[in-house]
């Protein structure tokens, strides 16, 4: 099969069926979004539905650190004020599987890696 001449259609999911959070939603909105749907990073978008990065489980473990705070002590405050670590890009519908390829390979560059199992079950 040749990967070139395939839809990356195929490869996106609709805007409409994945879960988001709104830049003005608090953590606790976000952490109950992310944990209903079992995400470790959710799109977050503006209110005129533009989109302005992703936000990760460790941005907000980050957050709670670098600040010396609990979990109750922001549940009430917007995401807004959690800065994201790892700008997420986007690529538009009309792309070509090349472009999505190295999009692909870029964002893995920059410190996701695979862990080699040899076979062998992963461990929670």
């Amino acid at each position: 099969m040749n990967l070139r001449k395939l839809n990356i259609l195929f490869f996106l999911i609709p805007k409409g069926d994945v879960a988001f959070l709104y830049d003005d939603f608090t953590v606790r909105m976000a952490l109950e979004k992310m944990e209903y749907h079992n995400y470790t990073q959710i799109p977050i978008l503006n209110r005129e539905g533009d989109y302005v990065g992703n936000l990760t489980t460790g941005d907000l473990l980050w957050y709670l650190k670098d600040h010396n705070l609990n979990i109750y002590e922001v549940e009430n405050q917007p995401i807004s004020k959690i800065i994201m670590q790892k700008p997420i890009e986007t690529i538009k519908i009309d792309a070509q599987m090349d472009d999505l390829l190295r999009l692909i390979i870029n964002q893995n560059k920059r410190g996701w890696r695979m862990p080699a199992s040899f076979g062998l079950p992963i461990s929670p």
